[in-house]
């Protein structure tokens, strides 16, 4: 990112951040703490106002580059959206049609799991997004920064990762620091994740037999000289020395060949062999052994000296093992700045770019984040698919490009400017497209038709027992709804005005004939889960294929903090009725599962799961909007939606039963 911010005050040894108001547009936005940070608090409901439900469910247009470019002379957030666009590139857009884009995405859900999600704190942001394409890869996000008290926080990091804190944006320390930031990194991850990312591999393992190869070797950074990397084979397990990986662009290496040869491998296999050698490296290559060394790892793998470039052999045998070369690294540098000469910016003074914070209110400061993968995709190093592939088979990644630090491992992601969990492991948006997640999801979905295969065995076997079945004849899948028919009888208790006294769960013992003043009671009884949401009517117009007709309104359904969970197409002429009266809060009951949404229900994909839309299949339960009408005694139905299963609770006080007339 490039551009400069205002001078910044210091006290305490804390940039201070300037205080300036926004612009008109950007203050009808109303920012504040509370739009940023959710506290699951089911005693803390809200009541949003249908502007403030619009506002925070599409996207609100901020307006033309030019026009945005002018106001940002005074408007800390319109600043901050300039800022994140390469100067070189502005000359090359047609500022007057250029349009950006505001939305809102949730950040930092732990669990798809309503039940365990219920006391998660989680943070949203605003996506910036741009109507030009060459200004998609400057697509960033506006994060509320974390309190002041923790502007100093390269010290004791693990300490300053606390709910306060929690998935909002992270000051940048001092450069001298950032050493220490990614040990920090690396040990959330060696700590607390699960075998994913530190699973010990046995002595059937075929790295086993790449180490014993004679073709494989390392550099023992301690004496700078080329070795085999020491291991030893239990009876359980196979036991190796840490070892960290390098992948980057060669750039030209015609005026400094510090590639090992046949002619030179041998002197380099001698104790300070390497010395002279690794002095002349290109700046990254340089950056990147000192990093591994500081880190506490003595041994690194660097391709043009580990494998004897003029020899076929070296060369065949080596790139057949890249998968267990990289797979097994304790960690891999990505120098994604440029080529090997460009060196690591974030460890780099002079030429790392000023972090980008503006302040829109009293307590808002926001900072301007980039996620890694689109920082990644405009680089030189992502163009090489050799990169991709010694990225795609790691298992940890330390990323620098653009001047910043990225940690990625197949668990999670975690950035310098934005603060993680407190155990380094829920879910971000940094993980979006991140490749380091694909041969995971391949795994999961591998597991998930063996389940499916699994279940469906035991279905056969269920569906041959009666214990299989609840009283009222519904199989039993083992989800949340079993809990609840295990853990108590679902006596019905409601009764209707005409028959007071009981539930009529048989025919009636009085015969009426044809007597119309005895009609049959055409009612639904039946126990589901039952949530308040809110709905609020769609203004986006330009969504392709959705007509839903004169007469209809799609709507989006909101939870009670005001994210949007699920759509429903309702009838205007009751929508406008209680449009007028302000009241946007309706009951809805679940019916079924549902699959997914459509792309007319769910335009733009917010992540209220930490999921991609593509992997989101049936997490949905299909839900009938109703309305409560007391005098009867029942409920009548409005209108059928979609809603996320994670938006409900599925508590007791949930779980309730209703009549539907």
């Amino acid at each position: 990112m490039e551009g400069t911010m205002p001078s910044q005050p210091i006290e305490n040894g804390a940039v201070m951040d300037r205080v300036e108001r926004p612009c008109k547009e950007c203050a009808s936005l109303n920012l504040n703490i509370e739009k940023f940070v959710i506290e699951d608090d089911k005693a803390a409901e809200i009541r949003p106002s249908l502007d403030s439900l619009r506002l925070a469910n599409e996207r609100f247009r901020l307006g033309t580059l030019d026009s945005i470019t002018e106001r940002a002379e005074t408007c800390p957030l319109c600043r901050l959206v300039i800022n994140s666009i390469a100067k070189d590139v502005l000359k090359n857009v047609d500022a007057t049609k250029a349009v950006c884009h505001l939305t809102w995405e949730m950040d930092g859900r732990l669990s798809v799991d309503p039940r365990r999600a219920l006391r998660e704190r989680r943070t949203r942001r605003l996506r910036v997004t741009w109507s030009d394409a060459l200004l998609k890869a400057f697509e960033s996000y506006l994060v509320l920064a974390a309190p002041m008290k923790y502007a100093n926080s390269d010290l004791d990091y693990p300490k300053q990762l606390n709910r306060e804190t929690q998935f909002l944006g992270r000051r940048f320390g001092a450069t001298e620091n950032k050493k220490n930031l990614i040990r920090e990194f690396l040990r959330l991850c060696e700590n607390n994740h699960d075998r994913r990312c530190t699973e010990q591999i046995g002595i059937e393992n075929p790295f086993m037999e790449t180490l014993m190869e004679p073709y494989f070797g390392v550099i023992d950074i301690e004496n700078d000289r080329l070795v085999p990397l020491p291991f030893e084979g239990t009876m359980e397990r196979l036991e190796f020395e840490p070892y960290a990986a390098v992948s980057y662009v060669w750039g030209d290496t015609g005026r400094m060949d510090y590639r090992t040869k046949i002619s030179n491998i041998q002197s380099r296999r001698k104790s300070g062999g390497l010395a002279a050698t690794i002095r002349k490296l290109p700046k990254a290559l340089v950056q990147s052994i000192r990093l591994v060394h500081d880190l506490g790892i003595r041994y690194a793998w660097i391709d043009a000296l580990c494998i004897v470039q003029d020899s076929s052999h070296s060369w065949s045998l080596n790139s057949r093992a890249m998968h267990l070369i990289y797979g097994n690294a304790t960690l891999t540098i990505c120098a994604a700045d440029g080529d090997s000469r460009t060196g690591l910016l974030a460890l780099d003074e002079g030429q790392r770019p000023q972090q980008q914070i503006g302040v829109y209110a009293d307590g808002v400061h926001l900072i301007l984040h980039q996620p890694s993968e689109i920082s990644i995709q405009t680089s030189k190093w992502n163009t090489r698919a050799w990169t991709f592939q010694e990225r795609l088979l790691s298992k940890r990644c330390l990323i620098f490009t653009r001047g910043q630090i990225y940690f990625q491992c197949r668990s999670t992601g975690m950035s310098e400017d934005v603060f993680a969990d407190g155990k380094g492991r829920g879910w971000s948006l940094d993980l979006v497209q991140a490749p380091l997640q694909m041969l995971t999801e391949l795994k999961k979905r591998s597991m998930c038709l063996k389940r499916m295969r699994t279940s469906t065995g035991q279905l056969l076997e269920r569906m041959a027992n009666r214990e299989a079945h609840d009283s009222y004849g519904r199989r039993l899948t083992g989800g949340p709804l079993d809990e609840i028919q295990f853990k108590r009888r679902l006596d019905f208790a409601l009764t209707l005005p005409e028959d007071p006294y009981h539930v009529r769960i048989t025919a009636s013992s009085q015969s009426a004939g044809d007597l119309k003043e005895f009609p049959d009671q055409s009612f639904l009884q039946f126990f589901t889960w039952r949530a308040s949401f809110h709905i609020v009517r769609s203004s986006e117009s330009n969504v392709e294929g959705d007509n839903v007709g004169a007469a209809r309104a799609r709507c989006h359904i909101t939870d009670r903090r005001g994210d949007k969970c699920g759509s429903v197409v309702v009838n205007k002429t009751w929508l406008e009725k209680y449009e007028a009266t302000g009241q946007t809060t309706f009951e809805f009951i679940a019916i079924s599962d549902a699959k997914s949404f459509s792309q007319q229900e769910f335009p733009v994909w917010t992540y209220y799961l930490p999921k991609e839309r593509v992997d989101s299949e049936w997490d949905l339960y299909f839900v009938l909007l109703v309305e409560p009408f007391p005098e009867e005694g029942i409920h009548r139905r409005v209108a059928l939606g979609k809603v996320f299963k994670a938006a409900f609770t599925l508590s007791d006080d949930e779980w309730k039963e209703i009549i539907l007339g």
